[in-house]
């Protein structure tokens, strides 16, 4: 069951191309599509304090509790205080996991593979290793914004690299 207090948005599809991305740890992630995707603004997340370095708490999602991972997260793991924040559920049911986002998803437009030379730029972060695929993209409506690099991910492999830390 969702809080009453969280407010949720499904992704739903881009006019312009289908695509979406969303920030995390200032890393520009492109939303896998066919894949259930769910955005809270502010969710309440409940700490684990024995969990992992990287792992924020859980929250509750229609009855299924769901592992919140957070790439920035370094705090004592001693914290056993609520939060609110922004997060994305990936999957649904057992299957999901939330990660921490910088904000909202945002629609993208004109996303074209990066090239060979893509390769060479893969941010360093804690999740680099299900990172691949660099696609050139610009937010779209946004022509006063450069096209930036967005990466194609593999969820799966994301919340295992995060949650094992």
């Amino acid at each position: 069951m969702v809080d009453a207090d969280q407010q949720s948005t499904s992704a739903a599809q881009s006019p312009a191309t289908g695509a979406f991305g969303v920030r995390v740890g200032g890393v520009r992630l492109l939303l896998p599509q066919g894949e259930s995707l769910e955005y809270f603004a502010a969710a309440t997340v409940y700490p684990l304090p024995l969990a992992g370095r990287r792992v924020r708490g859980m929250i509750q999602v229609r009855g299924h509790p769901v592992v919140v991972v957070d790439p920035g997260a370094d705090a004592a793991r001693g914290d056993a205080t609520l939060v609110r924040l922004p997060v994305l559920v990936i999957g649904q049911g057992s299957e999901a996991g939330a990660i921490r986002v910088d904000g909202a998803p945002e629609p993208l437009q004109a996303a074209e593979p990066a090239g060979a030379s893509a390769g060479a730029g893969v941010p360093e972060c804690g999740f680099r290793q299900s990172l691949h695929d660099g696609m050139v993209a610009r937010g779209a409506g946004r022509t006063d914004e450069a096209a930036a690099m967005w990466w194609r991910f593999e969820p799966r492999r994301l919340f295992e690299a995060l949650a094992g830390e």
